[in-house]
């Protein structure tokens, strides 16, 4: 019997691995994947911050189609007690 020319034998050794790879990858997203509940209290932990600056740009369109743009800042504090405050500075 014949041996397996060098280009097969890398051909058949980097499907082998692809499989691997992907049985690997496939398994850890697997362990990874989390409910809709755990990412919104995930998301809500990433955000418990005491303050926040929000920068925005609104664009207003009359009813002529005609544009205007308006910046504004937003502050926002959480306090100890659970109360929020927010101030909105409009730039232009």
């Amino acid at each position: 019997m014949q041996s397996a020319t060098p280009q097969l034998q890398l051909t058949v050794l980097g499907t082998i691995l692809s499989i691997l790879l992907s049985i690997h990858i496939t398994g850890y997203a697997t362990a990874q994947e989390m409910t809709g509940r755990e990412i919104m209290e995930e998301i809500s932990r990433q955000h418990e911050v005491e303050s926040e600056l929000e920068k925005l740009e609104m664009i207003l369109i009359d009813k002529k189609g005609v544009e205007s743009n308006r910046t504004l800042r937003q502050f926002s504090r959480q306090y100890a007690s659970g109360l929020y405050k927010y101030l909105l500075v409009f730039d232009d």
